[in-house]
This record gives structure tokens, sequence and C-alpha cells, in this order.
């Protein structure tokens, strides 16, 4: 397993730099990979497109049988619709700007937000808990650190779930990373 999957652009770069403690060592870092990263973009487009089309006819019904008056209300869902078919887009640059870091002390997923802001996680070896590995067929993965589900309603009343999964999301060699990590944080030996 070498130090780094693939290169990260120098601006990623620094950011994992000014993030090491002093006498903190890089083991390893990563990105998402954009083919893995862009997946939920299958359910997300074709369901955009349906959106948008249905609030297309829904302005145009609107505006025919109110006078216009009440065509701009489907304005949003439209605007809703479109996010959904440009969800490629908008989770590969997600994905670009995602970072992943093996220290000798801990695990760091930097996570982009809006405008530019980014979430940074540290997860120390006590701190892992339970990790938990999905892995495709073509070795690439998810390793989950951390999985939590939150409970809601939605507008008639029915139950509604998310799962959301923490950790090193959408990696290569998911198998070799997991290894990196148990030797890194888990065992407490420093790999070579």
């Amino acid at each position: 397993m070498s130090r780094h999957d693939f290169p990260l652009p120098p601006e990623l770069e620094s950011r994992v730099t000014d993030e090491l403690e002093q006498d903190e060592q890089l083991v390893w870092t990563g990105q998402p990979r954009p083919d893995l990263a862009t997946r939920p973009a299958y359910f997300l487009v074709p369901f955009g497109v349906v959106f948008a089309g249905f609030a297309v006819v829904w302005i145009v019904v609107a505006f025919v049988l109110t006078a216009g008056l009440m065509a701009p209300c489907g304005l949003p869902f439209i605007a809703v619709g479109l996010w959904l078919v440009f969800s490629p887009v908008w989770l590969r640059s997600r994905a670009r700007r995602t970072i992943y870091a093996l220290t000798d002390r801990r695990a760091i997923v930097w996570e982009p937000s809006w405008f530019g802001n980014s979430t940074v996680r540290s997860y120390s070896g006590s701190g892992l808990g339970h990790i938990s590995r999905i892995e495709r067929r073509d070795g690439g993965g998810d390793l989950v650190f951390e999985e939590f589900t939150s409970y809601g309603r939605d507008s008639q009343g029915h139950m509604t779930s998310q799962t959301t999964r923490r950790g090193f999301l959408a990696i290569d060699d998911v198998r070799g990373v997991e290894e990196l990590v148990r030797r890194t944080l888990l065992s407490g030996r420093t790999p070579r």
C-alpha cells in the first residue's frame, strides 16, 4: 500500500499538512473515486427528470387555469428537479473536494459543505469503535467509521429514516486501506 492512492492537488495537500500536529506522521491519503461517488446519481437523475417534467406541466396548467397567478409556485419544483438532474456534476465536485488521511494517530476526513467550507472529523483508535467495510467486486468501496440513522415523518405522517455513513467512502482498495487503518490505529503499530 502506497502512501497515496493518487497524488492530491497542491491546495488539498496543504490542507492535510496544515492539519497535522507536531511529530504526527502521514501514513496514507486518498479521495473518493469519482465513479463510486456519483453512483447515487443513477437514481437521482431519472427522478429529477420526472420531477422537473411534472413541475413544467403543473406550471402550464396553472397558467391556463389561473391566468398566470399560480404558475410561479412551480418554479421551486423545477429548481429541485434540475438540481437532481445535475447531481452527477455536484457529486463529482464534492468528491474532488473531499480528502481522507490516515496518520500514525488518527483517521481524518474533510467533508466539503456549501460555500467552500468543510467539516473536518478526526477518529482516534479508541474513537473508531466498530469499523465496517462495504466492498464492491472491483475492490473499491466504503470503510465506515460511524453510522447512524435519523427518523422523521413525511408530509403524510409516514415514518421515514435516513442512514448516514461517515468514514473513507468510495475509495479504491478498501480492504487494503482497512488493513492499514487496523495496523496503524487499532494494534498500536505503525506500518512500514
